[in-house]
């Protein structure tokens, strides 16, 4: 009898932008989350979401202000947020 290597099911990319951008809609609930970042951007706050990437956003009154999602492991400097908010 001849086995089968294991094969490891990739998911599908729109099933990760979706889980991010569900991860997203979910800062209308509770959007004073993740780790405050004042020595690079004054009112910039950085979560994680699904290992691999980081959101970069800030709360203004009622709103949320997504500044940015950055892919594995991207240094998040002033320099690269500085034209976004």
């Amino acid at each position: 009898m001849t086995t089968l290597p294991s094969v490891r099911r990739r998911r599908s990319p729109g099933i990760f932008v979706v889980g991010i951008r569900d991860h997203c809609l979910g800062f209308s609930t509770f959007p004073q989350r993740g780790t405050e970042r004042v020595e690079i951007v004054p009112g910039l706050r950085i979560v994680g979401c699904r290992r691999a990437v980081n959101i970069a956003f800030a709360v203004e009154a009622e709103h949320v202000l997504f500044l940015g999602i950055f892919y594995a492991g991207r240094n998040i400097t002033p320099e690269l947020l500085e034209d976004r908010l």
